[in-house]
């Protein structure tokens, strides 16, 4: 029993794995590819942003919302994954997201709501155009205050 909760406690101690899914956070794109199954490599170069260059793209589905996404790279390592619904289905996103994360505010023109998950090491924003019934989640590894190009 000692044993039990000895390991226990040595990893609840542990740093808190940031990721999304089947991937983590610095990944290669072989790495990502491998990871995770039918994932391609994007065709269209993309300048290099402070998001990343989209360098591969797939499929996701959860909660009944099949999902285009996209993985981002800076210097060859996954930095973002951003995942937009193939179908122009944002309220069951919204409704998702406030399920997932917690509330999310407003009613007209433009939603940005973001969360910290503490949990997953993942830094949450969700962007919804209602005039345009465009809308989008990204995810990123949650940086910590003080860390380089913080405050």
């Amino acid at each position: 029993m000692r044993w039990v909760l000895l390991t226990v406690a040595l990893v609840m101690a542990g740093p808190a794995i940031a990721d999304w899914q089947y991937t983590r956070w610095g990944m290669s794109p072989a790495q990502v590819i491998e990871a995770g199954g039918g994932i391609k490599p994007w065709r269209r170069p993309e300048a290099d942003t402070s998001t990343g260059i989209i360098q591969l793209v797939g499929s996701y589905q959860s909660s009944g919302i099949g999902f285009r996404a996209e993985f981002k790279f800076s210097q060859n390592r996954l930095t973002r994954v951003v995942l937009t619904p193939k179908s122009a289905d944002c309220n069951s996103l919204k409704a998702l997201m406030a399920r997932t994360y917690g509330r999310i505010p407003g009613q007209g023109g433009t939603i940005i709501q973001t969360w910290r998950d503490a949990n997953s090491g993942n830094f949450v924003a969700y962007t919804h155009f209602q005039l345009t019934s465009f809308c989008q989640v990204d995810y990123s590894q949650l940086q910590s205050a003080g860390s380089r190009g913080g405050m």
